[in-house]
């Protein structure tokens, strides 16, 4: 019984990824999370269940910032890729999403420490394709938790947009989840 219910559950979470990568775009998800659209962005995008766009606070970087409800460790910001972010200069994803990646994780996380784990990747959506880089940050301080940073860039034809979230404490950014939001961008023009 046990094997079973493994089983089930990660058809369910393959799925569940999945249906969110390759979302349309345009209306509600079923149970998972609504749509959104940024014009000065020119993406439309989920906004997973739990989450919420902050129209109070301007974002540092980009013109989209996300927080989860009740939650004060983690947060998740994107937006173009244009010539106000450092990573535009980099002509390919991967070398964007890792200059995302380090940039946003020396700026949030300037104390000394390690980036470990570092995972790169592939996000793929209906409408974009790109490249991931995700790590985390092992303070020098050992009273201090690790903070993780996952940053997506997807592009379509000239067009390139991204995704980072970051959080300060060990399992607060869920790289599953920050794929799938980043596969279901789908360009406004």
């Amino acid at each position: 019984m046990l094997v079973s219910t493994a089983v089930m559950v990660a058809v369910g979470a393959v799925a569940l990824v999945w249906g969110l990568a390759t979302r349309a775009g345009g209306s509600d998800g079923p149970d998972w999370g609504t749509w959104a659209e940024d014009a000065e962005a020119g993406v439309g995008f989920v906004v997973p269940t739990g989450w919420s766009v902050q129209e109070d606070d301007e974002p540092l970087f980009g013109q989209v910032m996300l927080h989860r409800d009740g939650d004060a460790h983690s947060v998740m910001l994107l937006g173009r890729l244009d010539g106000s972010l450092f990573a535009s200069a980099e002509s390919d994803t991967a070398a964007a999403a890792s200059s995302l990646a380090s940039g946003m994780g020396e700026f949030f996380f300037p104390d000394s420490g390690q980036r470990i784990d570092l995972e790169l990747g592939q996000v793929s959506g209906e409408h974009v394709s790109g490249s991931t880089v995700s790590y985390r940050v092992d303070f020098a301080e050992p009273s201090r938790d690790d903070a993780e940073i996952h940053a997506a860039v997807v592009e379509r034809g000239d067009d390139r947009w991204w995704l980072v979230w970051f959080g300060d404490i060990p399992g607060s950014v869920d790289r599953e989840l920050a794929d799938a939001i980043a596969g279901s961008f789908t360009p406004l023009e």
